[in-house]
């Protein structure tokens, strides 16, 4: 039989906003596993523990948060209200850990009472048990995912560089350069060597294993930036911070 619940979210309609968002996942977004097997592939200093999974994940999350920052940045620029939707966020998280809460103290008078109301039509009480467990669970990940959303929204709003005025040049890729730092720091916990700039004095092209690797994993993230200028960016900083 059919639940209750499939029903209704068949027939249900989402807002025209929302109606318009693609169905299925992009199957050209990155994955942990494409990362992993590049971070799998850097040799492994003696003693050191494989932790490319996680630190596949890592870095896939600092992606995540720097093309949110990124994207925030765009909207922002167009006049999207970001604090509102970090309010709505907050709400839906709220409400929907007030409803589960209810939910997990209802007694089973109340239970019973829910599971035969005729609507929209009559179900065995194994299918309501069944449905009254299932908006549980979704009420505990909405509740979480709306936290979290809100959250990472929130922090990607006040990372945004403030507006100037004036003349700008070109804009920072903030996403390469997060990136960039990133993998430098998986590429040295992993090898006990640091991530350097090595250029090829006969060509004068960038070479190294750290460059291949910060190459592949641009490849995987589908960053149009080029290696070598932000791990020349990245050196600079470096160089920097040890002046002072």
């Amino acid at each position: 039989m059919v639940s209750k619940t499939s029903r209704v979210s068949a027939s249900g309609k989402f807002p025209p906003s929302i109606a318009r968002l693609p169905s299925q996942p992009d199957p050209r977004e990155p994955s942990p596993e494409q990362l992993e097997q590049i971070i799998r592939r850097l040799p492994l200093k003696k003693g050191e523990e494989d932790n490319s999974a996680a630190e596949a994940r890592e870095l896939l999350a600092g992606y995540a948060s720097a093309r949110l920052g990124q994207l925030w940045q765009r909207k922002r620029k167009s006049g999207a209200a970001g604090p509102k939707v970090v309010r709505h966020l907050k709400q839906i998280a709220s409400r929907s850990s007030t409803l589960l809460e209810r939910l997990k103290r209802a007694d089973r008078n109340t239970f019973e009472a829910w599971a035969a109301a005729q609507y929209p039509e009559a179900v065995t009480l194994k299918s309501a048990t069944q449905e009254w467990l299932q908006l549980k669970n979704l009420l505990e990940v909405t509740a979480q995912r709306a936290a979290q959303s809100a959250g990472s929204v929130d922090k990607a709003l006040k990372s945004l560089p403030r507006p100037q005025g004036g003349k700008r040049g070109r804009p920072i890729d903030q996403v390469a350069d997060l990136v960039t730092i990133e993998a430098a720091a998986i590429y040295g916990r992993r090898t006990g060597k640091n991530a350097d700039r090595n250029i090829d004095r006969a060509s004068g092209t960038p070479v190294g294993d750290f460059h291949e690797f910060l190459t592949r994993v641009f490849e995987v993230l589908q960053i149009k930036s080029s290696p070598d200028a932000r791990n020349m960016q990245l050196q600079t900083e470096l160089r920097g911070m040890k002046k002072k």
